[in-house]
């Protein structure tokens, strides 16, 4: 059962410490300082990026994000909803994501976040998809 979510931010049944964990992980993107990086994941993490890269262990990660810092400016990472089914460590994290590389682009997503037993990101999934909504003309009423 998925707890409901409330107005602001869908975050009423995650603890604050996850909660946390989430939050500073996305600012340190937007902020460019991964300094607390290992208060956020534990040496055996799992991250999978929307578009296919996988990186396994805290020094994949940490290689990765050194890569990003040379070819990309996060100009926002927001989140726009947390929720998470009742009893489990994992939380599913709606966010709009903007970055400036060659050229601006930003893309909604939806990250996958589980948990340790010591309250640490154990495993990322993304998804995404496009920022722009629309209803195609076939599906509109004549």
């Amino acid at each position: 059962m998925v707890s409901k979510v409330n107005a602001a931010m869908g975050e009423n049944d995650i603890g604050l410490a996850e909660k946390k964990k989430i939050k500073s992980y996305f600012r340190m993107w937007e902020t460019r300082d991964f300094k607390e990086l290992k208060d956020v994941f534990p040496p055996s993490v799992y991250y999978s990026e929307c578009y296919g890269p996988e990186y396994r262990g805290i020094g994949q990660i940490e290689r990765w994000i050194s890569h990003m810092l040379k070819s990309q400016t996060v100009k926002e990472w927001k989140i726009t909803r947390m929720i998470r089914a009742e009893g489990s460590k994992t939380v599913v994290v709606n966010w709009v994501f903007s970055a400036v590389e060659s050229s601006s682009y930003s893309f909604n997503g939806v990250s996958i976040i589980s948990f340790d037993g010591g309250g640490l990101i154990s495993s990322v999934e993304e998804f995404k998809s496009e920022a722009r909504k629309f209803t195609p003309d076939f599906a509109k009423k004549p």
